[in-house]
């Protein structure tokens, strides 16, 4: 399976991967070498051969969404007019700045997965050592805890709890401080709604 790619002509040199299940991809190096393994491997293989490198940890899949990534990262920006410019004062580019902000619109896109494929993905950044992924992944996964208490996030990700209820309630005491700071939309949400009956038996 070939991953397409917007890579210049001139850069191109083509990487091949093998997934845990044999599948086979074929890619540019500039999108191949955002993974800081397979640059290593790559580079310090002295070999003529033409055999592909096997990840043996990631499944086909996952190493599709991984290389979907690395392919679009490995864009380049448009022509910049401060990179051309002699000077050392920073020039405003506005198609660079726009380049920017769809790279991050897209980003925000693709972490729109479903729970396991997502968290496939980061433990395949993570072995993978694709930086920016792991960060963009890991910080989409990390936004869906905001505005939930334990017990949801539990539930979400399919977490057991393995406190018992006094070793629990020892721990909220040890962190007391954290939750002053921290209420539950669930929380707000019963709060609001106990005080609009109060409200209400008041009128």
């Amino acid at each position: 399976m070939e991953v397409e790619s917007t890579v210049p002509a001139s850069a191109r040199f083509n990487v091949k991967l093998e997934s845990a299940e044999g599948e086979q991809f074929e890619v540019p190096r500039e999108a191949a070498f955002m993974s800081s393994v397979v640059k290593s491997f790559v580079e310090d293989d002295q070999s003529e051969g033409d055999e592909p490198i096997r990840i043996a940890n990631v499944a086909g899949p996952v190493l599709a969404k991984v290389l979907e990534y690395c392919k679009k990262h490995a864009e380049k920006p448009p022509s910049s007019a401060s990179s051309s410019s002699s000077s050392e004062e920073y020039v405003y580019d506005y198609e660079t700045e726009k380049w920017k902000e769809a790279l991050a619109r897209w980003d925000e896109e693709y972490c729109k997965m479903d729970q396991e494929t997502l968290l496939d993905v980061i433990a395949a950044a993570n072995y993978l050592d694709v930086r920016d992924l792991l960060m963009a992944t890991t910080k989409a996964v990390a936004d869906q805890f905001k505005g939930k208490s334990p017990e949801e996030i539990r539930e979400q990700f399919g977490i057991v709890n393995d406190y018992t209820p006094e070793d629990e309630a020892k721990v909220r005491e040890e962190v007391s401080w954290a939750f002053e700071y921290f209420v539950p939309d669930s929380i707000k949400n019963k709060t609001g709604e106990s005080s609009n009956k109060e409200a209400e038996g008041e009128a």
